[in-house]
């Protein structure tokens, strides 16, 4: 296995559900825990029913989700696929076809 394949391999075995891309994002996005946007508050309800967690905030009540404010907002493509097409699109250095894009994350 060349080093590619190997690297490719590794980085689907970190990403390759949506639950370790979502707490991914979730600690990418709130390094320090959860942070409501709209008051500061850093206590929140997980509602977990959803695709993607939906976190309200305990003080004012405000929702958001975990996409909000990502280049992932109001995507309905799971973030598998866009975890992996922004893998291969940042490890080629000749860069990947819109084709080849899509069948590598069909």
């Amino acid at each position: 296995m060349d080093q590619g394949n190997a690297q490719l391999k590794h980085f689907q075995e970190l990403f390759g559900t949506e639950e370790a891309c979502a707490d991914y994002l979730f600690h990418a996005k709130w390094p320090d825990g959860f942070s409501c946007p709209r008051c500061g508050s850093h206590h929140a309800y997980k509602t977990a029913t959803r695709r993607l967690p939906l976190f309200e905030c305990a003080h004012c009540r405000h929702q958001t989700s975990l996409t909000a404010g990502t280049i992932f907002e109001n995507s309905r493509t799971a973030l598998t696929k866009w975890f992996l097409a922004l893998y291969l699109v940042s490890q080629l250095e000749t860069g990947i076809s819109a084709v080849a894009l899509s069948e590598a994350i069909h």
